[in-house]
């Protein structure tokens, strides 16, 4: 594999790392903002109790109380919409995990694919290396014996000049 590709696996690598860190803290956002609209929704029905008091005691401004009342439950109804609205999100952003996980998952396996695939190479390239220095000492050993007898050859064509 060549360094290019193990440059390119490890910028894809640290983009996914990247995109999982930007959906945990977008997912950290959106609990601190169901925890607001929780003390929201609390406050609102300490109000509402505090208006029912009110209703007891003060006849006269019924007809205000029960138009503060209608106004109340839109609100709620709106904060029901906007809850129903960061569910759907937080399920979308739950997928959006999943299919995550599941891209590690699969570039995990490519990596131990590549792995074996290297390690072959590895094992083909020491027995080819074996297999050259055996022929090296070979080539070598040949050539020794032909320049022994090349010596001797020398030798004797030097005896047979002097006879």
């Amino acid at each position: 594999m060549s360094k290019e590709q193990l440059d390119r696996m490890e910028n894809l690598l640290t983009q996914l790392v990247t995109s999982v860190g930007k959906t945990n803290s977008e997912l950290q956002s959106m609990k601190e903002e169901q925890s607001s609209i929780k003390d929201g929704q609390n406050s609102m029905k300490q109000e509402l109790s505090s208006i029912k008091q009110e209703q007891s005691s003060m006849k006269q401004e019924l007809s205000s109380i029960k138009q503060e009342q209608s106004s109340m439950k839109q609100e709620l109804s709106s904060i029901k919409q906007e809850q129903s609205s960061m569910k759907q999100e937080l399920s979308s952003i739950k997928d959006e995990q999943s299919s995550i996980r599941e891209y590690i998952c699969s570039l995990k396996e490519g990596q131990a694919l590549l792995r074996a695939d290297i390690q072959a190479h590895r094992d083909e390239t020491r027995s080819q290396y074996k297999e050259v220095i055996l022929r090296l000492d070979s080539i070598e050993a040949d050539q020794d014996h032909i320049w022994e007898k090349a010596s001797r050859n020398e030798r004797e064509i030097a005896k047979i000049k002097r006879q």
